[in-house]
């Protein structure tokens, strides 16, 4: 029998190709969370849908009294958490007097179309008579890497200085 030359096993080869194993998966992980991340933070993600702006029902106000708007057509696609600020942007000037904000928990709010009129809490009594209108901002939580903002502004109204019984200017 002719001798054999003797076969050495080393590991090497075997633990290079699980190494060249791992990092491949590692990197194909690696480009789905990627591919997940990109797609939350470019893809669209709007909850609401408003075929026409909102239309404000009066075009004179008092401070202190209330302003109401009508939407047309408001489509809420989709359930979330939601925060409302309402603005009073001064058309002549740029302030901006911020109303109250609300929120809305997910459950709060179905999902659907509707219209409907909107009292917006009063005026604060120190606003002064000017041409305004109202900027309405909905913000909410998209998915988990992107908050969203989308907002609507009212058509201009004025507001007129105060006045008594009498039709006298208040201070």
């Amino acid at each position: 029998m002719p001798h054999q030359p003797e076969r050495r096993v080393t590991g090497k080869p075997r633990a290079r190709s699980a190494y060249i194993r791992c990092a491949t998966l590692a990197g194909v992980v690696l480009a789905l969370i990627c591919a997940v991340v990109l797609y939350w933070l470019l893809f669209p993600a709007q909850m609401f849908d408003a075929s026409s702006p909102p239309t404000i029902d009066g075009q004179q106000y008092e401070p202190g009294g209330p302003v109401t708007f009508t939407y047309e057509s408001l489509c809420v696609d989709q359930q979330r958490d939601l925060t409302v600020q309402r603005l009073v942007v001064n058309n002549d000037t740029g302030l901006t007097l911020h109303l109250l904000p609300y929120s809305y928990e997910a459950g709060d709010i179905e999902t659907g179309c509707r219209s409907g009129v909107v009292e917006v809490t009063p005026l604060p009594p120190e606003v002064v008579a000017g041409s305004y209108h109202l900027q309405i901002d909905l913000t909410y939580q998209a998915n988990p890497v992107r908050t969203v903002t989308e907002t609507y502004d009212t058509p201009n109204f004025t507001i007129v200085p105060k006045r008594d019984g009498n039709g006298a200017q208040l201070p």
